[in-house]
């Protein structure tokens, strides 16, 4: 019985964070990047380009390299576009919860 259980409880859970992420793609898409986001977005495309994370200004960017560096490897996999940097961007957040949770 407590078997059945967890497996529901885990699937509903899954179901629940599936369509929550998806609520917050789709409702992040048509509201667009945020300021942080889009400072992200120039210093991802430098660090591609260049090497470096540096926004259009000259000055590098080293402020949370870690997401800078992930919204990089989303832009490799998915392709530099507004949702992909939207995924990342759901895709962290979901993953301070997580680790908020456990």
């Amino acid at each position: 019985m407590t078997n059945k259980r967890t497996i529901a409880t885990i699937f509903l859970l899954s179901l629940i964070v599936l369509l929550s992420l998806y609520l917050r793609v789709a409702g992040q898409s048509r509201s667009g990047l945020g300021f942080n986001e889009t400072i992200h977005v120039y210093a991802v495309k430098s660090l591609m380009e260049k090497g470096k994370p540096e926004l259009p200004s000259g000055k590098i960017y080293n402020r949370a390299l870690l997401f800078t560096h992930t919204v990089a490897l989303s832009f490799k996999l998915l392709g530099v576009s507004e949702l992909s940097a939207l995924c990342q961007v759901s895709y962290s957040e979901y993953c301070r919860l997580l680790l908020f949770f456990s």
